[in-house]
């Protein structure tokens, strides 16, 4: 984790059919998770709280660093980069998609998502290229 920032890796180690969709589905099942929370927040602080999820698909570099004390997990490279940057560009409350991504699960998931959805998170497109 660095900062206010989460990495999630979806087939890393190990390659996972669809990961795509599944990172979608993940991200949709994230922000309706929080849906009741944020109008706690809301309620009791006054404050808005929501979340920017940014996704993209590629190939990274994984591995292992740390030592004996303190061992973590991540991924560099090109395609965990822009999606730091789609994360970024998203509007609070939203899901942002680098073209990859897109045309990846673009025949499983409705970019204008219906009720209960509605007002809630939604599909934006980034086109990357």
């Amino acid at each position: 984790m660095t900062s206010d920032e989460s990495c999630q890796k979806l087939g890393a180690p190990l390659a996972h059919e669809h990961h795509a969709q599944r990172a979608c589905s993940a991200a949709l099942g994230v922000q309706a998770a929080l849906l009741d929370y944020s109008r706690r927040v809301k309620d009791e602080f006054g404050v808005a709280f929501k979340l920017r999820i940014g996704l993209n698909s590629g190939p990274v570099v994984v591995g292992a660093i740390g030592d004996d004390l303190r061992m973590d997990y991540t991924a560099v490279g090109d395609t965990t980069n822009l999606a730091a940057r789609m994360e970024s560009l998203a509007e609070p409350g939203t899901i942002q998609l680098s073209e990859t991504t897109f045309s990846q699960v673009r025949t499983f998931f409705s970019r204008s998502l219906p009720a209960p959805w509605q007002g809630s998170p939604r599909y934006s497109r980034q086109n990357t290229g």
